[in-house]
């Protein structure tokens, strides 16, 4: 880019009866602060009555007006504008959503300050028949990780953010397997993720128009039957997307992170296939129809020990239904003198509070100086005594050097240091019985936690302490 112009913006406007409403987004485009755009419309189908209502708007240079003359589908005619794109950065304007003046240079700023982001977005502020606010955070770290925070997120928002032009090419064009290209917004953003950092920007906002001829609207209103292999075709679509990202030999816990993400409702998770809605029997042959598929595809199958654990989670599924079957599972469970896990797709993951990071394939990393865990009820009149496994970060250390690691239950710490080299961690901690009733709460600190970036090992900027792989719990006699 030369030194001596402003940065332009090509902004993607594909259209399909778009008539009511396509001015009103063509106003809010042309009332940007930022002027060095250039938006190309794209009418669908040979859509007359949409054309009409643009063609006026073509006074100003810098819009262009394209008729498709066949129809080539929300997302076919999204890949025909991404292809010509010859723009700096790419936005793509959604024909019925308004953006605040401000919205593209503010995302434009932050984009030339930031190198690293391959995208730069928004909030999003629904209006007409909805209302509230989306935020999601950036997503950051190295490829792998930003691919399973995406993954888990499912944010739309960063799709309707700033791209610089070379990422669209590394993302590639959206998918049109699934029919009407159903949530490929959703498997684009993670093909993005792995290309580089997603940053939001506070400030500026996107403003989405609720009403019902929305395309993401009428996916939700599908049969249960089509729902379902939109969902499957998004899922293969994630897992294709996350498989560069890691060794052949993690990809069997890729996979049940893609499982596990799709078939397990969690606090604060949407876009699930849901037992509440679909019974739990059917998630459990919709998670077996995942992994076939998988199979079928890719080669993947999930480790050895996971076929159990789906096993397991099946079993738990069908006794209830929602968290509070996994969580009574890890009672029972945890009773009976099995240990949880806390790789992603895990059940321990239920249990996790604020302080950790995303579930990696083999566990979850403590990400800043505390972290809290709170146990299901136990069973029981007994105290009971906690026993945590997990792999310290030892990384950067000198010789005679030690970071510290410390857990309560309410009865006071218990504290361990790790040394270079250490690469295993076990803590056990005594909950007395009236927590243990109740559901105990663990705090975890790590005074000394760091970054791998801080260090200079890597881009990774989480402060690590420990990375939790297990838990189990006795009767404390």
């Amino acid at each position: 880019m030369s030194a001596d112009r402003s940065p332009v913006v090509y902004i993607a406007v594909p259209v399909w009866h778009g008539e009511n409403l396509v001015e009103a987004t063509l106003r809010s485009i042309l009332a940007q602060t930022w002027t060095a755009w250039r938006a190309v419309i794209s009418i669908d189908g040979g859509d007359d009555a949409s054309a009409s209502r643009c063609r006026p708007f073509l006074s100003d240079p810098r819009i262009t007006l394209v008729v498709q003359p066949d129809r080539l589908g929300w997302a076919g005619n999204l890949n025909w504008l991404m292809a010509r794109c010859d723009g700096d950065y790419f936005v793509y304007w959604q024909q019925d959503d308004l953006c605040s003046a401000n919205y593209l240079a503010a995302l434009v700023e932050h984009a030339e300050q930031h190198p690293e982001a391959t995208c730069a977005y928004a909030d999003v502020q629904w209006f007409g028949a909805r209302t509230g606010r989306e935020h999601t955070p950036s997503v950051t770290g190295f490829a792998l990780q930003r691919v399973l925070a995406q993954i888990e997120t499912m944010s739309f928002l960063p799709f309707r953010g700033l791209i610089r032009r070379q990422s669209l090419g590394a993302a590639g064009p959206l998918r049109l397997e699934a029919p009407e290209a159903a949530f490929e917004d959703l498997v684009w953003v993670v093909q993005l993720a792995r290309a580089g950092e997603l940053h939001v920007v506070e400030g500026p906002l996107y403003y989405k128009r609720a009403h019902p001829g929305n395309t993401h609207g009428s996916w939700l209103r599908w049969s249960a039957e089509r729902r379902r292999a939109a969902w499957i075709e998004c899922a293969m679509g994630m897992l294709q997307a996350s498989l560069p990202t890691a060794l052949p030999a993690e990809w069997p816990r890729l996979l049940e992170v893609v499982v596990g993400r799709f078939a397990l409702s969690r606090p604060g998770r949407s876009l699930v296939y849901d037992p509440a809605s679909n019974g739990p029997a059917a998630v459990a042959v919709f998670a077996a129809d995942l992994v076939a598929e998988a199979g079928r595809r890719f080669g993947v199958s999930p480790a050895p020990e996971a076929l159990e654990h789906a096993r397991d989670t099946a079993r738990l599924l069908r006794r209830a239904m929602g968290r509070s079957a996994t969580l009574s599972g890890i009672a029972t469970a945890l009773a009976a003198g099995t240990s949880i896990g806390f790789a992603a797709g895990m059940p321990g993951i239920e249990v996790l509070g604020p302080g950790w990071s995303v579930p990696e394939p083999w566990g979850t990393w403590s990400a800043g100086p505390t972290a809290t865990l709170t146990l299901p009820p136990l069973p029981g009149d007994s105290p009971w005594r906690v026993t945590i496994e997990g792999t310290p970060f030892v990384a950067g250390l000198a010789p005679g050097e030690r970071r510290r690691v410390s857990v309560d239950a309410g009865g006071g710490p218990v504290e361990a240091a790790v040394a270079p080299g250490t690469d295993a961690l076990t803590l056990a901690v005594d909950v007395d019985e009236t927590p243990a009733r109740a559901g105990a709460t663990l705090m975890f600190t790590f005074p000394d936690a760091v970054s791998p970036s801080a260090l200079g090992l890597n881009e990774d900027t989480r402060p690590l302490g420990v990375a939790l792989t297990a838990l189990r719990a006795a009767p404390r006699r």
